[in-house]
This record gives structure tokens, sequence and C-alpha cells, in this order.
């Protein structure tokens, strides 16, 4: 049977089933600290080997059973996984499919839907010098009004490598922690960034309108629009 491994996900123990598979697991022990797995819970991901660095990956806290083409891609299907598990067992906290930057000590959350831009506009606020709390999954406390992450670094298209803004190319090589065909992990140079269990007080939300080669520009959105937004992109 293959090992269970076990990680920290936001302080709840998650764990996950996966072939012995050297690479994997260092992929994941750079994106999650990896904690003694406990007997009596069950694993929340199960990863099965379907070939030479081909990985189906399934678990209650997917919507759907995927198959990945290499191991950095498999370790971020783990990691959704996770998140979706930790989202069904705590009751008393949200969990958003959002980014959420730091300005002036507050939060700001961002739900988007995949390709939405995000996680580009993470990078870039964090190349000009700004913190971000995450750039994908956010925690939100009902009771505080506050936001954390589930600590698990900045990731990227690898496309961004090639087709953005200089300063931006520049600052993904220089913090590039992990990277596959296709996704690669940055690490955050401000310590503030993506720290699991460090909280802002909620400042507000901001919705991405992407138009590619358009100036960016802000704009107000009425209470039930912006509503309508977080719960048809989460």
């Amino acid at each position: 049977m293959s090992p269970v491994h076990a990680y920290a996900m936001a302080g709840l123990p998650v764990s996950v089933r996966m072939p012995d598979d050297r690479v994997l697991a260092a992929h994941l022990a750079r994106l999650l600290p990896e904690i003694n797995p406990n007997p009596e819970r069950g694993e929340s991901v199960l990863v099965e080997r379907q070939g030479d660095s081909v990985f189906l990956v399934t678990g209650e806290g997917l919507t759907r059973s995927f198959t990945c083409h290499d191991p950095v891609d498999t370790a971020c299907g783990v990691t959704a996984g996770l998140i979706g598990a930790y989202a069904i067992a705590v009751q008393d906290k949200l969990c958003f499919h959002a980014a959420a930057l730091i300005c002036k000590g507050k939060a700001y959350l961002i739900p988007a839907t995949y390709k939405s831009g995000k996680s580009t506009f993470c990078a870039a606020w964090m190349a000009a010098g700004h913190s971000i709390v995450t750039d994908d999954a956010a925690i939100f406390d009902v009771r505080t009004k506050h936001v954390s992450s589930f600590g698990i670094p900045l990731r990227l298209r690898n496309s961004l490598l090639r087709d953005g803004p200089q300063p931006l190319r520049e600052f993904v090589a220089t913090n590039l922690l992990l990277q596959g065909p296709r996704l690669s992990y940055v690490r955050s140079p401000d310590q503030a960034s993506c720290v699991p269990g460090t909280s802002y007080p909620l400042g507000g939300w901001v919705f991405l309108d992407r138009k590619v080669g358009a100036l960016p520009k802000l704009s107000r959105l009425r209470p039930t629009e912006s509503l309508g937004q977080i719960i048809w992109q989460n």
C-alpha cells in the first residue's frame, strides 16, 4: 500500500496517500510543512501512478479527478485537494477561491475564476515591493472579519516568464522556488507574504475585468453586483 504523508494546512492536519516518489514528496515538502501522519485520520487526497511521471489525483476535496503529467503539476493538484478538504472540515471559516493583497495593513480579496489574472496581478504587486496574503485560496474568519492564507507560495503559469514585462520576469526568475513544464512556484522576498496564521482585517473586495492590452482603471461596483460576483466565482 502507498505511504501516507501528512501536512499542516493552516493549522489543520491533512494527509495524502501517494506512491513512494521522492521527487513528488520533495516538491510537496517545499510547498507545505510536513508533519507526522495520524493513523486514525483517513487521507484527504489519493494519488495513483498511471505511468512515468503521470499521476491520477482524486479526493473528497476535489470536484473531479484529474490526470497530471509531471510532479510539479501533481503537487499543485494535491494542494488543491487538501484545500478542498480543509473547506469541508472547517465550519467557522469561509474558504474563497481568491487572491488577497495587503494595502495599508488591510487585506483586499480578489475573487476570480481560473486564468483571470489574479496570480499575475499579485506577482506584479510583489515585484513593486508590496505584500500579499495569497494568490489563489484565502481563508475568511466570519467572526473576526480577518483574512489569512494557507501558506502556499505564489503559483504562476510559465507563459508569464516568456511574455510578461521585463521587471516582472526578472522578479519571477530571482525568486523561483519550483518549476515544472507548465507551472512555477515563486517564493516571497517579503516574510509577511503567504504566512499561515498571520491574518489581516478585511479592507474590501477587488474584482478583475481582464482586457488584454488595455490600461487598468478603477470603478466602483454596487453591493448587489459585488455579492453576485463573489457567489458566482466561488
